[in-house]
Formats: structure tokens, sequence, C-alpha cells
């Protein structure tokens, strides 16, 4: 049965659409924010926290607290000396390594860092853009990208760059129109920033644009309507947006950025719970846990302190363990490819980078153990038997061949293959041993549905 799965795995193609294997998840923390509407919240990578940053009570009035979500509780942090207010423009600076929020017209002058235990002011107003509510701001490349902003008759389009030390005003080849309120994230595996929405004059913009570091470009992916909260799900490469659709259906939608620049936003049905009908939430990707945590807004019920999760049913694995051992180039091993390529979800295929095979005839060896072969106890020293270094690390069923300095493997888009588990090792042809053969390290694999 498990050999006739994996068998499936390897030579069957795509079997069509699936349902999807994405949720939202009411949380139960101990104590909560207090209810707001129109806050903002950033994930810092290293610290592993999502911060909230001020927002609009029930009653209008801008909050001037902060709090960070560790994934399972909230905590009250330092604030700014006044209120932070609507939308305060903040986004992760990766130079600084903090999160950078630029003066908020509540009489915090210039650009502030909060690098998890103190408020420092890193560039004076005159050294910042001028304030404008409703920029886009977003971790960048090499610093932090903001965009438009100010009031919605008369928006700007300047394109901004922190870099750590100074703010740079960018002259672009081409530029989106003029808007503000639009929505921006950081695509981690390809450097570049996308900006959909926004609205400015009489316009509601339904475009997406992609920043590559000196210019922006425009993506045909289809129309999405504006003022959506947006987050880049870097577990699964996929750009994900909650809010409502052209109909005035309450929706998730999701853009696939695995397979290529022109993937469509499409909408992703839960598995079993939608998140509520709710304006002006707060939203951020929780790389640490794959979760996208959203909190707050006005529901039907009013403004709201309720924290949601969205994240799969089942989250892709890929974990290397185990060594290597000398080929005729040196020791043979493999990586996986960054983003959710390196991990097997359904529909899309698992990569591998191969390190010392490039001019070798190899095969990668597939199995579903990694504890015994042959009543042998895994992994298994090949020294004493000629190939000395080298150790056989998993009970292989079958081998498929393996390109110069890649290895694929297409997972069928089948929700009942989730949680399967399955193990490789790459063995080569032409090594420095009486068997003239060399393994590599060994893969651990749990397939994910998304």
């Amino acid at each position: 049965m498990r050999r006739t799965l994996f068998l499936s795995l390897a030579i069957l193609s795509t079997l069509g659409a699936a349902p999807a294997q994405t949720d939202w998840r009411l949380a139960a923390p101990a104590a909560s924010p207090p209810a707001r509407f129109a806050a903002s919240m950033v994930y810092d990578p290293v610290r592993e926290r999502t911060v909230l940053l001020g927002g609009l009570d029930a009653g209008f009035q801008a909050l001037a607290d902060a709090w960070e979500w560790d994934g399972a509780l909230w905590s009250p942090i330092p604030a700014l000396s006044g209120p932070l207010g609507l939308n305060p423009t903040a986004a992760y600076d990766p130079v600084l390594g903090g999160v950078l929020v630029t003066a908020t017209g509540f009489g915090q002058d210039g650009t502030w860092l909060w690098n998890g235990v103190t408020w420092s002011r890193v560039a004076t107003g005159a050294q910042s853009p001028p304030f404008r509510a409703g920029a886009a701001m977003s971790r960048a490349n090499n610093g932090v990208l903001m965009f438009g902003g100010g009031p919605q008759s008369n928006a700007t389009n300047e394109t901004w760059m922190w870099n750590g030390v100074q703010w740079t005003q960018l002259g672009t080849a081409t530029t989106p129109s003029q808007r503000t309120h639009a929505r921006m994230v950081y695509d981690e595996s390809r450097g570049t920033v996308l900006m959909s929405g926004g609205v400015g004059g009489s316009s509601e913009f339904q475009d997406t644009w992609e920043w590559n570091g000196t210019n922006w470009t425009v993506l045909s992916v289809g129309a999405i309507p504006a003022g959506w909260s947006m987050v880049y799900d870097s577990s699964r490469d996929r750009v994900v947006r909650l809010g409502f659709d052209s109909t005035t259906s309450w929706a998730t939608h999701e853009l696939d950025r695995s397979i290529g620049a022109a993937s469509p936003w499409v909408v992703r049905n839960a598995a079993t719970t939608e998140a509520p009908t709710t304006l002006e939430f707060a939203m951020a990707f929780d790389a640490a846990r794959a979760q996208t945590v959203m909190f707050g807004g006005v529901a039907s019920t009013g403004t709201t302190s309720d924290t949601w999760f969205y994240e799969t049913v089942v989250t892709a694995q890929h974990q290397t363990f185990g060594s290597g051992c000398a080929s005729d180039e040196g020791v043979v091993e493999f990586t996986p490819f960054a983003g959710s390529r390196g991990r097997p979800w359904t529909g899309e295929t698992l990569s591998l980078q191969i390190i010392n095979a490039a001019q070798l005839p190899a095969v990668m060896m597939l199995g579903f153990d990694a504890s015994t072969f042959g009543g042998v106890a895994l992994p298994v020293d090949l020294g004493p038997f000629g190939a000395a270094g080298c150790e056989l690390t998993i009970a292989p069923l079958f081998a498929l061949p393996v390109g110069p300095t890649s290895w694929m493997l297409a997972i069928p888009d089948d929700p009942t293959l989730a949680n399967s588990v399955f193990f490789n090792q790459l063995v080569a042809l032409g090594a420095p041993n009486a068997w003239n053969l060399a393994f590599s390290n060994a893969g651990l694999n749990v397939i994910g549905s998304q």
C-alpha cells in the first residue's frame, strides 16, 4: 500500500483541483490588547514576535499603546510618547533589525525604531519623508520601501527607500498611479516587494505591482478590490489577502508565487472555518509558526479584540539529517531550495539542490523507513564494507534519476497524501573508495496540503 502510494508520487501527473486545506482559527489568549481597528502589525523575524501598533478605539480615539504576540500570549511593550493613531506606517527594518515607524502626525517627529527593548529615533523629521497617512511601507531586500499616501483627493506616487542610515526619494522609469491605503508585502523568496490596491481621487485601484529594487512593474494577475490587508506566507510562497471581492462576498484570496508572475488571484475556501466579516483589521505573517495572524477590526458586533490564525491544516516539512561522504568532486550532499519549493506540498514540486555530483551519474533513493533495513538498524556504517566515511541512512525501495545540480519530485494535488512521510538519500557513482560510490546526507519529508 505504502509502496503504491509513493510510486504514485513519482510518476503521476497532477490530479486536478483539490479542496483547500487552509483554515481560520480563533485564538484564546489569556489576555488581549484592548479592542481597536485601523492598527498596524509587523512581524520581527529575528525575535519571532508580531508587533501591534496604535489604531483607534470604538470611540474613534487614537491609541498610544503597543503590544507583542509570541504565538501564544499578548504582552504590552513601551510605546512612543503620544498616540500612534490610524494605520501607523510601519515595517520591519532588516538593516537595523527592528520595527521601523515613520512620523505619525501626533508629535513623534521623524523615523523611529523598536529593537525589542527600547524605542530610538533614527532620523529626524527633516531627514524623513513628509508624513502622509495611508502610505504603504514594507521591508525590502536592502532596507524599507515606502510608496504613496496622503489624502485620497491628493495622494502621492512617490517612492522612498530607507537603507538603515537615511531616506532617499527614488526616481523610477515606471510608477504606479497616485494612491493611498495600498497594501505592500515583501516576497523574500525573490527579494521583491508587491503592492496592491489603494485609492486615489475618484479611483479604487485593483492592480498589483512588483518592485525589483530599481523599478516598478505591473503584474498580470487579475483585478483585486482595494482596501484589504495582505501578507506574504513564506512557508507556502503565497500572498494572502482577506476582505470583500468584486461581488461583495467575504473571502480569502491567494496569489501563488511559485507558478510564475502571471499566476492569478484565486479564492481559497477554508477547510472548515472562515474568518468573520471584519473591516480595518490588522494582519501579519508569523514565519516561525507558519501562521497569518489577524487582530481586531470592526465586526458586526462592534470593534473587537479577537485574534485569528490562518494556517495550513498540514504543513509540509523537509529536514536533512546525517552527513555525506566524499565523491570525486567533494562531499556529496543536497539542500532544499528556499521557500515552498524546498518542501513537499500537494500540487507542487519538491526541489533539492545537489552539491558535488555535477559530473557523476547519480540516483535519489526513496523509501519509508530510516530506522531499520533488512532487520539491521540504520544508519549503517559502510566503511567496513569498502566505502570509508559513508553511511546508508534510509531503507531504499527504489530510485529516481538526478540532474547534474538538482532533483525534483512532483507531488500530486491530492489532499489524501497529507501527512505521508518518506525519506530520500542520494548515491553517486565516482568516489575514492573500493565501491566507487558516494552517499549523501538524508532527508525526512512530510507532505503538506495547501
